[in-house]
């Protein structure tokens, strides 16, 4: 009896230190074989060994595997035996499979077991023999044999229960470690996912900006191949506009010519500008603006489509909005006339209305810039810093054309989209206007909001806070058009480099008028030669020429230091950021995009030459009488004051000048309505005509 219960706790001692090993053991395998020998130590049994049960690779029936093993001395190992792979539990021992995977043992001697089993066992030497399962979440995962070689054993139920609870702990190592391998091999699977994703995503990226550099090369060469015959037209069509001699009816269609040639010029820009924001190379450029001379020109602008189709153009001006703000005031342009634009197209009868409201005024906080909401830092902030209050103000298109479906109204703002049944409406469009103009008043922090009921009419509105100039009478110069007839400095020398000898003719014209002496060259090497032999004090340089392009030029002018003083203008139709930041970078002092704007030519010759611009004469001098001055008839001077009162002060100045061109007796009375229009005097104006009025 003594002897028994030392075999009892020695089993249990030795359980216990199986059990050590399972929770501290650092390498899996080595761990288990330790565990093995220890209960082999403590059973004094033969042979301890653990299969795997999983279904045979060939038939998918149930089968086992062994994968460890401890043995005694003088016990032959059986661990490297491929007869005990893939055991087929219906070959073998077809009442273990059913017995152990519902929590049974297998237990006894092997003279008691059935023959076909006693056969098996005794053929291996085997004596005595105990299975006990493994079960991992009731699931039958394997076995641990304990073998007796040398005598027959009796197993104790509390021995048996003992080893049951030993082998539910391998269980849990070893699924612990099958979740732990599992694990690994998710991970292994994931990296080699994501691997995978980040070649794909590395390839894509690559595809794609391959797709965008030949995009931008298409676009920068469509640009380049339209602006250049386009030079040619704008260019003519102002030095037409400027001679004297041109009857009103050509001068007309002069006209006609140069907004047709704009409206082209607008629909590259428009590409071009979609491209810039798709890139995020868009930037505002703000600059004070003097609010209702800004308004009256997108006004007169947009009434002369609305007459031309038959409908009311009908404008509101709040009379509480400031004088001028701070905005960039291209693309406000271009946002007001592609909204008016479009309720023009599709409005048949009816009305389009322009309705511009003072919301409220407001402090600037000066932790942040009022244009661009960045810090102080920004290249912006001069205008928070100047101006201590900004004003929002809501700009309203309405229209009572055909209207846009509900469905349709999240479309209407993306990219080539343009909605409707009627396809005759919307042919002359590029289907970008609204997409582009929705992507500027984001940038410019509003967002355009839209409204439309089908066969009613339609309304668009944002909101825009704008900083108030408080100073800006001396910012802003009036531009009454009075027409450039010279310079009052010594004469001035002008190199003009262009291949394209339309491109130097348009310059020549535009210049020579004015006093100005013009060279001509149509390549880089050619200019250089020419700046060799004479006093030149501006060079107006394309790029993209033969022989020696512009580049080259300007970066050999600039190496060359007796030609330090001359002033670069590069004026090319490349347009990208990049071709007009590598033309300042490398020397150029200016970059003028064509087609050339005459008004930007005079501007920037003004600024690097500091050039004093003589006017065609306007005698302002003396207040005519009443005797002296030359009335125009009641009909002109009533549309005068409506015009007056309207607040239209661009289409007052138009109105009257056209009036000394067809009759030079008029001009004391022009001149006199002139002077007081230039200093915004609108009252004083009105008060004017009026005394002339019977």
């Amino acid at each position: 009896m003594k002897k028994k219960l030392l075999r009892v706790e020695r089993l249990l001692k030795g359980v216990a230190d199986a059990t050590n090993y399972l929770l501290t053991m650092a390498d899996y395998s080595q761990g288990i074989n330790e565990v093995l020998a220890t209960l082999g130590q403590a059973t004094e049994v033969d042979r301890i060994y653990i299969f795997h049960v999983h279904p045979h690779p060939e038939n998918q029936r149930p089968a086992c595997s062994q994968l460890w093993e401890w043995v005694a001395q003088g016990i032959t190992p059986q661990i490297n035996n491929p007869d005990l792979q893939n055991i087929l539990f219906e070959d073998m021992v077809p009442r273990w499979y059913n017995t152990l995977k519902v929590g049974g043992v297998i237990e006894g001697n092997v003279g008691d077991f059935p023959e076909e089993e006693k056969n098996q066992l005794e053929f291996q030497g085997i004596i005595s023999i105990l299975i006990v399962p493994i079960l991992i979440k009731d699931n039958f995962w394997g076995l641990v044999g304990f073998d007796d070689c040398h005598q027959e054993q009796n197993w104790k139920e509390i021995e048996i229960s003992t080893l049951r609870a030993i082998a539910g702990s391998i269980g849990g190592i070893i699924a612990r470690h099958e979740a732990e391998q599992q694990l690994q091999l998710l991970n292994q699977d994931l990296e080699r996912r994501i691997q995978i994703r980040t070649q794909e995503l590395i390839l894509a990226k690559e595809e794609a900006d391959k797709a965008n550099q030949a995009k931008s090369e298409f676009l920068a060469n469509m640009s380049h191949e339209l602006r250049t015959p386009l030079n040619g037209i704008l260019g003519y069509a102002q030095i037409l506009n400027r001679s004297p001699f041109i009857p009103e009816k050509e001068r007309n269609g002069i006209d006609i010519i140069y907004q047709c040639g704009n409206h082209l010029l607008t629909l590259i820009n428009d590409i071009l500008d979609l491209a810039k924001i798709e890139a995020q190379k868009f930037e505002l450029n703000p600059t004070v603006v003097h609010l209702s001379s800004f308004l009256e020109g997108v006004v007169d602008m947009i009434k002369v489509r609305s007459d031309k189709k038959g409908i009311d153009f009908i404008y509101h001006y709040d009379p509480n909005l400031p004088d001028a703000i701070v905005t960039d005031e291209k693309r406000l342009r271009q946002i007001l006339i592609n909204l008016l634009t479009n309720a023009i197209k599709f409005t048949d009868e009816g009305n389009v209305t322009l309705n511009v409201k003072a919301e409220g005024i407001f402090p600037i906080k000066l932790e942040q810039c009022s244009i661009c909401q960045q810090q102080l830092d920004c290249d912006r902030v001069k205008y928070s810093l100047q101006n201590s209050y900004y004003c929002q103000i809501k700009f309203e298109v309405g229209d009572t054309g055909i209207g846009i479906a509900e469905k349709e109204l999240p479309q209407i703002f993306q990219v080539f989209e343009q909605v409707g049944k009627d396809k005759n409406r919307y042919t002359e469009g590029t289907g970008l206007g609204l997409a582009i103009t929705q992507k500027i008043a984001h940038l410019m922090d509003s967002t355009i909001k839209v409204k439309s009921t089908l066969g009613k009419g339609s309304d668009f509105w944002f909101r825009l806070n704008c900083p108030i100039s408080q100073s800006w009478k001396e910012e802003l110069l009036f531009k009454d058009e009075a027409q450039i007839i010279g310079y009052e400095e010594d004469t001035v020398t002008i190199l003009v480099v262009d291949d394209r000898w339309e491109n130097r003719s348009v310059l020549v014209n535009l210049l020579e008028p004015l006093g100005f002496i013009l060279k001509e060259a149509e390549n880089g090497e050619e200019a250089f030669n020419i700046l060799q032999n004479n006093s030149i004090n501006v060079m107006i340089t394309d790029i993209i020429m033969p022989v020696m392009n512009g580049y080259d030029l300007i970066k050999k002018v600039k190496n060359d230091s007796q030609f330090q003083t001359l002033k670069i203008i590069v004026s090319s139709a490349s347009v990208s950021d990049r071709d007009q930041q590598i033309s300042l970078e490398i020397g150029g002092d200016d970059f003028l995009p064509k087609p050339v704007d005459a008004n930007k030519l005079l501007e920037s010759l003004t600024k690097h030459l500091h050039l004093t611009w003589q006017y065609k004469e306007i005698n302002t001098s003396l207040t005519p009488t009443a005797t002296e001055m030359i009335i125009p008839p009641q009909e002109d001077l009533q549309s005068l004051l409506s015009i007056t009162q309207d607040g239209l002060i661009t289409k007052l100045v138009e109105t009257v000048k056209t009036m000394s061109d067809r009759n030079s007796s008029y001009l004391p009375f022009v001149n006199k309505v002139l002077s007081l229009a230039k200093s915004f005097e609108i009252e004083e104006i009105e008060s004017f005509i009026q005394e002339w009025l019977r």
